[in-house]
């Protein structure tokens, strides 16, 4: 270890012991370069700098703690003595902040292909604890980063997708059909799209021999079957003939669509082998949504779901604040079974719903539930699974999906809701996390399946 390595661990150590010190601090501001190794393409001396006196200035240092841990789970177990840091109430508010963009620009810089500083402060920037006038310096900030970098985050910003943009998506849509009593058949294809929105849809058969049209099974075994049709794809379906041109896929998202009786399972944790044998909850691994099989098939419900998709693209189009996207979200914290009609009348002057309370126990009230919820063709839903949650937390978990660029954007709101899952999975008591409860059903009209054994 050099003579420079050494000194710089003692000012580390030295700021650490000293944070309350506004003598450390300067000290610490004037060698910032040597204390933080960056990307010198992406900031400069200075913009790190100004980067760090905005974040000094948000007094709830609890915003920082949870964004850094959201957007790299995996800080939790490869720097436990860094996180520590960031939980010590006897630290500085300035010191946590320069922990945590030591973490994000040193430990892990990158996050999904992108600079992972650049995406904590676009979340940030979005946060509605976040004081708007901090806010403001955080977009301004943006903007003026490096020219090389500048234009693909105001895209970003915009809600472009830029992962979109690099590589093709791969979805598998794996559709559910109730055919018998106690007996599912479950039907795959995957669906590739290129960024120039080229499309070609497979069907992934489990058994090539058999003339039978998908897979007929008890429920039972759904999570099983749900498991061979991921492994045929991603070993036998996703090879480079398939990929359009393309060299490799970007992301492979998981689709369900299941019927209404299916709705609630919890699919996100069925557990998946990953490439080391380790077990793992399949929307840990996955980009996981549920999806509507009664929409797929029911041309009613899939008239009300169209135009209520149509609307909410076209609201969603005019970048809306945050006060005009919580108007158009439908706020449930208590479920109401006898004025179900009267909530799937006001669902049709929405875009999304959020329940921040459990579904009713009685399967007969839950399945009335979800009829209203279909039956008015709102495209977006979340809920979640427990009841022993508190219902503060899971709201102010759910806020962090709706803006206008995730909601906008399914691919970038399906990884936050993989990343919030992955928290969850990480952390000390994953049963007490909100996220390991929660439901997502995200309806996309122009993403549906068409392989004709889908019909009914």
């Amino acid at each position: 270890m050099g003579a420079e390595q050494n000194e710089e661990i003692t000012i580390i150590s030295v700021a650490k012991q000293q944070s309350h010190n506004p003598e450390i601090q300067k000290i610490v501001e004037t060698c910032i370069d040597r204390l933080i190794e960056f990307d010198a393409d992406l900031l400069t001396v200075k913009s790190l700098i100004n980067l760090w006196n905005i974040l000094k200035q948000i007094n709830d240092f609890q915003i920082i703690e949870k964004l850094v841990k959201r957007i790299q789970p995996a800080i939790e177990i490869h720097c436990p003595e860094e996180v520590k840091y960031l939980t010590e109430s006897d630290l500085s508010n300035w010191f946590k902040c320069f922990t945590s963009l030591k973490l994000l620009l040193e430990k892990y810089p990158i996050c999904d292909k992108e600079p992972s500083v650049l995406i904590f402060v676009k979340y940030l920037s979005e946060n509605e604890k976040v004081d708007n006038r901090i806010k403001k310096q955080l977009n301004e900030w943006l903007n003026n980063i490096d020219s090389k970098h500048s234009e693909s985050e105001k895209t970003s910003s915009s809600a472009s997708n830029t992962s979109v943009n690099r590589g093709l998506q791969a979805y598998l849509m794996i559709v559910v059909n109730p055919e018998k009593k106690n007996q599912v058949r479950a039907i795959a294809s995957v669906l590739c799209i290129s960024p120039a929105s080229t499309r070609k849809e497979i069907p992934v058969h489990l058994n090539p021999q058999s003339n039978e049209r998908g897979i007929l099974c008890t429920p039972k075994k759904l999570p099983n079957i749900v498991k061979q049709f991921i492994q045929k794809s991603t070993s036998n379906v996703l090879i480079p003939e398939n990929l359009l041109g393309y060299p490799y896929y970007d992301h492979l998202t998981v689709e369900l669509f299941l019927p209404i009786a299916y709705l609630c399972e919890p699919v996100d944790r069925w557990e998946l082998k990953d490439e080391f044998d380790r077990a793992v909850p399949l929307g840990c691994k996955y980009r996981l949504v549920v999806r509507s099989y009664d929409r797929a098939v029911k041309p009613g419900l899939n008239n009300e779901f169209s135009k209520s998709w149509h609307n909410a693209k076209e609201f969603l189009e005019k970048q809306p604040d945050a006060r005009l996207i919580q108007n158009k979200i439908q706020h449930v914290e208590r479920i109401e079974c006898d004025r179900l009609m009267l909530l799937q009348e006001e669902l049709k002057q929405k875009i999304g719903l959020k329940v921040i309370c459990a579904l009713p126990e009685s399967e007969s009230e839950k399945k009335n539930f979800l009829q209203a919820m279909l039956m008015s063709g709102i495209p977006i839903a979340f809920w979640t699974r427990c009841p022993e949650l508190t219902p503060c937390e899971v709201d102010a978990g759910i806020k962090e999906f709706l803006t206008a660029q995730l909601l906008l954007n399914p691919c970038e709101l399906l990884k936050k809701v993989k990343t919030e899952r992955e928290s969850a999975f990480c952390c000390e008591t994953p049963e007490k996390h909100w996220a390991s409860h929660l439901s997502v059903l995200w309806d996309n009209w122009e993403r549906m399946p068409t392989l004709e054994p889908l019909k009914p």
